[in-house]
């Protein structure tokens, strides 16, 4: 690993979850062969991915009972996995920070193809139910720490859109989150340091100039059937209606180092905390379950002391 590289590992820590929802179970458990098995047959079945940073591994897990142990891995093509994006039909895209998006192919386990986009750190990667992809890059410029943000429209097999974000004096910049909505409608968080801008940008279909929403800086985003905005920062999650700036909802409990959050239709929340070292003490990362309407985590799946929980993404079939 070279200099850049590790100095851009030391300086950017983000994750990125999605959730997205089949056609239907049996279609499911058809394009899904290699993750689903004989216990994931009702009409309810849901697969959950989780990367760890520590094992290299992505992880599948029956998402209605997660506290069982996972039903499959992705160790193939695996490095440093920073962020998770599922399509509907099941394809899997992981960020490794140092080498680009690795996509599968839905039920497998080897790599497909892996994105370049740019030549940097990757973090924060969503996709949209028709297939736009939209992939946050960190990258060092001149010494300092600039950031693009590439978008492949509409299942593009390369970049439609690159957009870059300036450094403005500061010394970072870099993009902490991203998310997609059913409008294929692009929302970015940046953050500048140390004391630039810090922002979300919003990107309409085909733009390459953002609109700057109002909403706080954050380290994920998910959208609910209905166009909710769920905000992930690092000990809440707070709730906007379509357009809003004002949350009308927010959960604190259960979360000290939280990443993005993905949420169902239904509007259940998972979340991932991320593990922790305090004064030489680790402190497990964990995955928590929110109930539609609730703010007490319904279960938790703590992990051991050897797992770091840095990305989970949902693939649901009901």
């Amino acid at each position: 690993m070279s200099h850049r590289l590790l100095r851009l590992r030391q300086t950017l820590a983000f994750v990125a979850l999605i959730v997205s929802l089949p056609a239907s179970a049996s279609a499911n458990v058809a394009r899904n062969a290699g993750f689903v098995t004989s216990a994931l047959t009702n009409s309810s079945t849901s697969v959950l991915y989780y990367a760890d940073d520590n094992t290299n591994a992505v992880y599948m897990l029956d998402a209605n009972h997660m506290l069982r142990p996972p039903i499959a891995e992705i160790t193939q093509g695996i490095n440093t996995p920073d962020g998770l994006a599922v399509e509907p039909d099941g394809t899997l895209f992981v960020a490794g920070f140092f080498e680009g998006i690795t996509e599968y192919a839905p039920g497998s386990t080897s790599p497909m193809r892996t994105l370049v986009p740019a030549t940097g750190a990757y973090g924060p990667v969503a996709v949209s139910a028709d297939g736009t992809l939209a992939i946050g890059c960190s990258m060092m410029q001149d010494g300092d720490i600039g950031a693009i943000l590439a978008i492949y429209d509409k299942g593009s097999p390369i970049a439609t859109r690159t957009i870059s974000f300036q450094l403005e004096g500061q010394r970072f910049v870099f993009i902490t989150a991203v998310a997609v909505d059913s409008a294929d409608d692009v929302y970015v968080s940046v953050n500048r340091y140390p004391r630039g801008a810090k922002q979300v940008l919003f990107f309409a279909p085909n733009a390459t100039v953002g609109t700057v929403t109002g909403l706080p800086l954050n380290v994920g985003m998910a959208f609910d059937a209905a166009g909710n905005l769920f905000l992930g920062q690092t000990k809440s999650i707070s709730v906007y209606a379509p357009g809003t700036t004002t949350p009308f909802r927010r959960i604190k409990n259960g979360l000290v180092s939280a990443v993005a959050p993905a949420v169902t239709p239904n509007g259940t929340i998972f979340v991932a905390n991320t593990a922790q070292d305090f004064n030489g003490q680790i402190t497990p990362g964990d995955i928590i379950e929110y109930l539609p309407g609730r703010s007490i985590p319904s279960k938790i799946l703590a992990g051991p002391n050897d797992q770091d929980r840095r990305a989970t993404a949902f693939n649901l079939g009901l």
